[in-house]
């Protein structure tokens, strides 16, 4: 069995960004990568997924979530400790280019 933390702890920032979310909420590589910043509430420490991405034909597409409705998740401490933190990179790689970072 392969130690989660162990290999987050080995990964990138964001990658072991990526790790936590598959790892604690167990949702769907296609959700997950659909994920924008207006569906994260880290106030409220809950994200919405609404949206996944598939492959098809004419290459990567945006659609609905394999139940075709929208669906919300509490998360963990820990959770909401590594999305501020990831968030907080991505608005400084945004700012060193001359951009801000929203919440679309």
């Amino acid at each position: 069995m392969v130690d989660v933390r162990a290999v987050q702890e080995l990964a990138a920032p964001d990658f072991g960004a990526y790790i936590q979310l598959a790892a604690t909420l167990g949702a769907r590589r296609g959700t997950l990568v659909a994920l924008r910043w207006r569906d994260i509430d880290l106030a409220r420490g809950t994200i919405t997924f609404s949206r996944a991405i598939a492959e098809s034909l004419a290459g990567e597409v945006e659609k609905g979530t394999k139940a075709e409705r929208p669906h919300t998740v509490a998360l963990g401490q820990s959770t909401v400790t590594v999305l501020s933190e990831h968030r907080l990179r991505a608005a400084e790689r945004a700012l060193a280019i001359g951009s801000t970072l929203t919440h679309s």
